[in-house]
């Protein structure tokens, strides 16, 4: 529906701009102007149909996963709640929406989606796009060590080139699949180095595109991922592919932080 409003819109744009060189010159600018308008208003309210029923088809695919796990739905994430961690502290305006409440092994928890803009120059308000992260918050884990581990993406990738930090670890001299698969940084290497033992390394390498984060008192996993863009929004499309793409990617994000959390820190 929203994509079709828009189509119109355009459709009536574009008769609108063709017409103007086949009217009667005293009529022209009078209806190529009214129908410029009216192709703009549709256009645009096609835009703002796609972004309502997306966020509505995603709201109601987190409260039906919520339903299946046991969950509670809780809504959004106050500014205050959310920790001090580097990843949540990116972009200028951020929101935590569509927040279900859990326990990670006796630790409160919260997954969400996470919003936020990053400006393409300074701190411009209208120069910007909107990212979003499939986040899991485990409040209350107390850990001595604080590190950030990140899929070794090209821009990780660049980053370590010209000196950034990456803690490698090498088995018969060779840098094993975990150090390939992840940039991994922290401010105590020897701490980190006895954190992420063998075992926790090898459970970690299949989830090679989430991260995680700490900074000594909340857990921070996250996954950057769209799970449908508004212009793909078919009500009877959506609502199956939301389901199945949005419920493994929050039981991946549990399943990590359960690595972490049964751990002694």
């Amino acid at each position: 529906m929203a994509k079709a409003v828009s189509l119109l819109g355009l459709l009536v744009a574009c008769a609108a701009a063709v017409g103007f060189f086949f009217l009667p010159v005293d009529e022209r600018f009078e209806w190529a102007l009214g129908g410029l308008v009216a192709g703009v208003a549709l256009f645009t309210l096609g835009v703002m149909l796609g972004v309502y029923f997306h966020e509505h088809a995603l709201a109601l695919s987190f409260q039906r996963y919520a339903a299946t796990r046991g969950f509670e739905m809780v809504g959004k994430l106050p500014s205050e709640d959310v920790p001090a961690v580097g990843v949540l502290k990116r972009g200028t305006t951020k929101r935590g929406k569509n927040v279900i409440a859990l326990s990670v092994d006796g630790h409160c928890a919260q997954l969400l989606r996470w919003k936020y803009y990053v400006p393409t120059s300074g701190t411009a308000k209208h120069s910007g796009s909107w990212r979003e992260r499939l986040v899991l918050i485990v409040r209350g884990w107390e850990s001595e060590v604080t590190f950030a581990l990140t899929p070794e993406s090209i821009p990780e990738k660049f980053a370590i080139l010209i000196g950034g930090q990456d803690i490698d670890f090498e088995v018969d001299g060779e840098e094993d699949t975990f150090s390939q698969t992840f940039r991994l940084r922290g401010s105590d290497e020897a701490a980190v180095r006895a954190f992420f033992a063998a075992d926790l390394r090898a459970a970690l390498v299949p989830h090679h595109t989430v991260a995680v984060e700490t900074d000594g008192h909340a857990l921070v996993v996250w996954h950057d991922v769209t799970l449908i863009h508004p212009w793909q929004f078919t009500w009877r499309h959506s609502f199956e592919s939301l389901d199945a793409r949005l419920a493994p990617a929050l039981d991946e994000l549990v399943e990590v932080a359960r690595k972490f959390v049964s751990r002694d820190a």
